[in-house]
């Protein structure tokens, strides 16, 4: 009964009683993947519990004080099942592609990324039509991927082609990352890979999200197009609209390095330095005594900042927490609690369910809950130099930030700085300055002024901020990379954490003395994934662009791209970045490249590379080669019976990079003839490990 009394952390922060349940709800949806049934039958039991609970109990103080416990348990039944159902719920449909491919379909368009040859297109089919007769019953959101570029199309376009969708699939590259759940977080589910000159626009059908889009994009034209350095132009982007598409990788990874990456997203800072730019612009509306206009005229501009930025995960989730402050500012309640961040999770999960596994959620969160939880300690020691207690605080933040979020970065990144807080110090006091220029320098650019010396201090404090992270960067020992640890460390971490919590609020040596134990045993299970991982292996990346062929041993790596025009750096920095998580698995830090030779054996296999045409003049020899593998690249354009001929093969593989109509014939000829093959693109990579 101790559990519930006012002395309690649920009695303190009673909307835990509904985020953790709805939270285990959600993983329990995605971890059975069972119909709707299930969780509506809990629902059912909580009801019917709490109903028993509400009239079978005698209404008397003592009865009420015995079974005030109880009542947690319909309540967790009932947030439990709102959760597994909401989360059955907001799903991508599917759709019945045999009927619905080969007919003329209607979509809109949402966004469009446009690549150095190819264009992506986020959509919504609305319409799928066969004999005047509609086929489908709602809109879905689809990917469609074109070879080529038409820049003239924008969101909000309606544009007509011949469906032919197949469900989304993950690359099967060890380690890999899961995109069928990053798209269908997006609520995406299906893509077509179409031919350009085979999609028709129709006209137009915009709605509020595509007006944003557009008239974002038309103000970042307006940036580009400003007397600012390049780099400083993607910042500002990147900062104010959201678009951190141009930031280049070398900044990233120079950011990342120095520990202050976040700033190059909008996320909870940035949406936060807006919310209070908004309030100081509003400042007079508290001289005419309307407070309650100011702070209600605040959350509109950000509920439509939101909008126009995209409604994105991080922004999102910054306008919601924002919001709950702002309300408890108007109905004069202390909002800035761990019940507010719980409150704020509970809407969030409502919106998308999805985004309990989002990345940018967990730390957040975390660092949030981590940072008021100490926030009573800090004020209580806090210094009465006001600049001295400010330039703590950072520091003191950062650390805390950092050790609550250091194992998520590894888990997710592969990768931890240690210096963070070094880096805070010396950009975030005057970063919410710096978001005002680039706020104002935004605004300007969008109705075409652009003030010279306004430009001149948005790229002198770029040209800063880009100094200060290169130097902590480079100059000082504090980033780890190549970093792999397992969902049991993770948990394992935060147990501990939490134990060394509860010892420096209680003070009880117990506590500490088990985070110990739970550190140990996380220290000998990575000992024992260390020693079980294999030291060798090879396989065939599925790569869309080139077939690449990787190989390691003793923690040495060669990566082979076939006729690359460069010296392969580029090639290797990409392989780095989509695999680092499988390079930090199997201990791997040092990569050798080859382009366009390679040896004829690999860690014991023989592999064939054909593609280039030679085999197109090769004789038919009397004896034919023995290979391993053969591996198929987009240019061949010939024949598997005149492969067979030349080659005795265990093994034909189709590269990911082979067109999926050209995969079909491939496949077909293979079947006909009795050839084993392994289809990259559709079965994922080939691995010998």
């Amino acid at each position: 009964m101790a559990l519930l009394t006012q002395q309690s952390p649920l009695a303190r922060v009673p909307a835990l009683r509904i985020l953790v349940p709805q939270m285990l709800g959600i993983v329990m949806a995605t971890m059975t993947q069972c119909s709707i049934i299930v969780p509506a039958a809990i629902m059912v039991v909580g009801i019917f519990l709490y109903i028993a609970l509400k009239y079978a109990v005698p209404h008397t103080p003592v009865w009420s004080l015995r079974v005030r416990w109880m009542w947690i348990l319909p309540l967790s039944l009932m947030c439990m099942a709102l959760g597994w159902i909401n989360s059955i719920a907001s799903r991508p449909p599917t759709i019945d592609t045999q009927v619905v491919n080969g007919t003329i379909a209607q979509v809109r368009i949402d966004d469009i990324e446009f690549k150095d040859r190819s264009m992506s297109i986020y959509g919504t089919l609305t319409s799928a039509r066969r004999d005047s007769m509609q086929l489908l019953d709602r809109e879905h959101k689809v990917l469609l991927t074109t070879r080529d570029c038409d820049y003239s199309m924008q969101p909000g376009d309606v544009v007509m082609l011949r469906c032919k969708l197949g469900e989304i699939t993950n690359m099967g590259n060890p380690d890999g990352f899961d995109y069928v759940q990053f798209m269908q977080d997006r609520g995406i589910r299906y893509r077509q890979h179409v031919a350009l000159d085979s999609i028709m626009v129709a006209g137009q059908a915009p709605t509020l999200l595509t007006r944003c889009n557009k008239l974002r994009r038309e103000i970042e034209r307006e940036v580009f197009g400003s007397r600012l350095s390049a780099e400083a132009q993607d910042f500002v982007v990147a900062t104010i609209l959201g678009n951190g598409k141009f930031i280049s990788r070398e900044t990233r990874n120079t950011f990342a390095a120095a520990g202050v990456s976040h700033i190059l997203a909008l996320s909870g800072m940035h949406v936060g330095i807006i919310t209070l730019l908004i309030w100081f612009v509003l400042l007079p509306l508290d001289y005419l005594h309307m407070r309650r206009l100011r702070l209600g005229l605040t959350i509109v501009i950000l509920a439509g900042y939101a909008i126009f930025t995209g409604l994105s995960a991080s922004v999102v989730r910054a306008t919601v927490m924002s919001v709950i402050v702002l309300v408890g500012m108007i109905t004069h309640r202390k909002s800035i609690s761990l019940n507010a961040l719980a409150i704020a999770g509970i809407i969030l999960l409502l919106y998308s369910p999805a985004m309990l596994f989002n990345p940018g959620f967990q730390l957040s969160f975390i660092t949030v809950a981590s940072l008021l939880i100490f926030y009573d300690d800090r004020a209580r020691n806090s210094n009465s130099n006001k600049v001295v207690n400010y330039l703590s605080g950072i520091v003191v933040t950062s650390i805390v930030a950092m050790l609550s979020t250091v194992i998520l970065s590894a888990w997710y990144f592969n990768t931890v700085s240690l210096i963070s807080f070094v880096t805070n110090v010396l950009i975030l006091p005057l970063f919410p300055f710096i978001m005002a220029m680039n706020a104002i320098f935004v605004m300007l650019c969008s109705v075409g002024i652009e003030i010279p010396w306004l430009t001149a201090m948005v790229d002198a404090a770029y040209t800063c901020i880009a100094s200060v992270t290169r130097f902590m960067g480079d100059a000082v020992p504090g980033h780890i990379s190549n970093l792999y640890v397992t969902g049991t460390e993770v948990a394992s971490y935060y147990i501990a954490l939490v134990m060394v919590l509860i010892w420096w609020k209680l003070k009880h040596i117990k506590w500490l003395m088990g985070a110990g134990i739970v550190v140990a045993a996380m220290i000998v299970h990575n000992g024992y994934v260390a020693m079980t991982t294999p030291t060798q292996g090879f396989y065939i990346v599925n790569n869309y662009s080139q077939a690449q062929i990787f190989s390691f041993n003793a923690g040495k790596g060669k990566l082979w791209t076939p006729y690359s025009e460069t010296d392969g750096t580029a090639d290797v920095e990409l392989f780095r970045q989509r695999n680092s998580k499988f390079l930090a698995h199997y201990h791997i830090s040092n990569i050798e490249v080859e382009t366009g030779k390679m040896r004829d054996v690999i860690n014991g296999k023989r592999i064939a590379i054909v593609g280039n045409g030679r085999w197109k003049r090769m004789q038919v020899p009397k004896e034919r080669i023995k290979a391993d593998i053969v591996v198929i690249t987009k240019r061949f354009h010939g024949k598997m019976e005149k492969l067979s001929q030349i080659y005795d093969a265990k093994l034909y593989v189709i590269s990911g990079e082979v067109y999926e109509d050209r995969v079909y014939s491939l496949e077909r000829q293979c079947q006909s003839l009795g050839l084993p093959y392994h289809t990259i693109r559709t079965q994922g990579a080939y691995v010998a490990i």
